[in-house]
């Protein structure tokens, strides 16, 4: 590291803070502002992708990580988590561009994973007969941000 706080490239903590929030940001408000549908697994798909998580699940399926870890993970650094990967045989995971606004602030949690597509007419029918069955009108973008 070349200054307290800096990361190996030499980047301000402060400023890979910004940069993640920035990120996170767009992610989050630019499904708002797209037009697109929401694809859902059910139940079973979701338990089949994840057949190696050891924790307990969610009721839709999804992997809950134990709030032990989460607590863990919450003295580490980006870097340091991101550098178990390879590890694990996750070799193709990246994230980049990180910025600390708030440096007494840490922010760890589950995550919450959405996959945006452009209206397709061929699926259409089929997405929202799924929505239907879910309790929704239909999967778009504002039921993602509904379901966090």
């Amino acid at each position: 590291m070349s200054a307290a706080g800096d990361d190996i490239y030499g980047r301000p903590r402060r400023r890979r803070m910004e940069i993640f929030a920035f990120l996170f940001l767009t992610a989050v408000l630019m499904p708002v502002l797209s037009h697109a549908q929401l694809f859902t697994l059910t139940k079973d798909q979701m338990i089949e992708l994840t057949a190696q998580n050891p924790f307990d699940r969610f009721p839709d399926g999804r992997p809950k990580v134990p709030d032990s870890l989460i607590e863990r993970t919450r003295g580490l650094s980006a870097e340091e988590v991101f550098a178990v990967l390879p590890g694990k045989n996750f070799r193709n995971q990246y994230a980049d561009g990180f910025q600390i606004l708030h440096p007494n602030k840490r922010l760890v949690g589950r995550a919450f994973t959405v996959q945006f597509m452009p209206v397709r007419p061929d699926l259409d029918s089929v997405i929202t007969a799924r929505a239907k069955a879910a309790g929704f009108d239909r999967m778009n973008n504002q039921t993602a941000i509904d379901m966090l």
